[in-house]
């Protein structure tokens, strides 16, 4: 039977596992959102607009 500190431990880890997935899935979501919109602030132009230049 495993202690009570590997219990601990293996909770700890899976939380914050879970959060950082979370966290990852979101910022991916909001990027391609945002590129999919036509916001994206990398034009290629050098200049922080959020206009694409055809």
């Amino acid at each position: 039977m495993p202690s009570r500190r590997t219990v601990f431990f293996s909770t700890i880890v899976a939380a914050l596992g879970g959060l950082l997935f979370g966290f990852d899935t979101a910022v991916i979501s909001g990027t391609t959102e945002a590129r999919s919109n036509g916001s994206s602030t990398s034009t290629g132009s050098g200049s922080a607009s959020p206009w694409r230049w055809p």
